[in-house]
């Protein structure tokens, strides 16, 4: 008997209302619970990329069914915070000073490599370093560099830079009486003042590059140096002469050599 009785309109209307409120309520609940945009990003294999429906999910290029089910799962995921490398650029700090070069080297010392074992080398290159650098670095010389048998240091004084020089030598004459000829150090020892440019600890500059061209020209036991620093050092500490006007490999003006008188020179 209820079964014939008519359903009222209103009944029908919320049945239907509800129905739609409950449908809209699962996808809501199953896209992420109001989280998600409706629209989310993708891409095809046809080369398409951009924004699609999450309901709808097709290439709107070429018509393909986008799987989203994996780009969904990820965007559930909670979002990890990265931590960017700062990007440190390496800046080249250079400086400029007026300095004193100096450059020493061992006389011969190619060929005594040559004729040497490895032993002898060893030894002459650890006397070589005990005697000269206490001796250069006691006037207050610093050392730049090591240059095979070579040391670059500079001076803030020229007068310094040529007494640490004459020192040198005459400790070396009295440090080579206790060895034979074949194992006495032999060092020439050339200096230069100037305009330097001072990237991370070393020296760069015609200053460097004359005072090392200057060494050339010495010999054994002797201190050569260049008119800039005959002018600026104390010429009454250190007797000196004139050597003469030399052209130089790579350095376009002749440069005024003078050297140390010692002795009876």
């Amino acid at each position: 008997m209820l079964e014939s009785l008519p359903i009222p309109l209103w009944r029908i209307v919320v049945a239907a209302v509800g129905l739609f409120v409950g449908i809209k309520l699962i996808k809501h609940i199953l896209m992420g619970g109001g989280k998600t945009d409706p629209y989310t990003a993708a891409s095809c294999r046809c080369g398409w990329k951009g924004q699609v429906s999450r309901y709808r999910p097709a290439c709107p290029k070429c018509g393909t069914r986008l799987n989203l089910d994996e780009v969904l799962s990820q965007e559930r995921k909670p979002r990890q915070e990265t931590k960017s490398r700062p990007v440190v650029e390496e800046q080249v700090m250079s400086q400029s000073r007026v300095l004193t070069v100096m450059f020493t080297d061992i006389k011969g010392f190619t060929a005594f490599t040559a004729d040497s074992s490895r032993a002898e080398l060893e030894r002459l290159i650890q006397r070589h370093e005990e005697v000269v650098l206490p001796v250069l670095e006691s006037f207050r010389g610093t050392l730049i560099k090591r240059i095979g048998d070579a040391f670059l240091l500079t001076f803030e004084s020229s007068t310094d830079a040529v007494l640490a020089g004459v020192r040198l030598q005459e400790v070396l004459e009295q440090r080579n009486l206790e060895f034979p000829t074949r194992e006495q150090l032999e060092v020439r020892v050339a200096i230069n003042a100037g305009e330097v440019t001072l990237i991370k600890g070393d020296v760069f500059g015609d200053v460097v590059n004359v005072a090392s061209r200057i060494e050339g020209l010495a010999e054994a036991g002797e201190v050569f140096f260049t008119e800039a620093v005959y002018l600026t050092m104390n010429r009454q500490e250190v007797p000196s002469r004139e050597v003469g006007i030399r052209r130089l490999k790579g350095v376009p003006e002749p440069v005024r050599v003078y050297k140390v008188l010692r002795g009876l020179q």
